[in-house]
């Protein structure tokens, strides 16, 4: 099963959004969802701070700050059909 990864924080509006569109893809079509919510002591902080709310499909950044429900849903199934085929 495919996984994406959503990287957010508290009191962050964007995220929120984020999460029920990723949510609401998830009851379309079924994957894993993993969100990490980080903040200064996290190691990816640095990182991601100022690119909150932060997309992973199967470790490829895919999104940052708004999340595109059809995008996301195209993203899954091409990781699935890659997946098939190495089958």
């Amino acid at each position: 099963m495919v996984l994406v990864h959503l990287y957010s924080k508290d009191d962050c509006h964007l995220c929120d959004i984020a999460l029920k569109v990723i949510e609401h893809a998830q009851l379309k079509h079924p994957f894993q969802l993993l969100v990490t919510k980080i903040n200064e002591d996290h190691p990816k902080y640095g990182r991601f701070k100022e690119q909150i709310p932060v997309v992973f499909v199967e470790g490829e950044q895919t999104f940052m700050y708004k999340v595109n429900e059809e995008r996301l849903l195209q993203k899954i199934k091409e990781y699935e059909n890659n997946l098939k085929d190495v089958l």
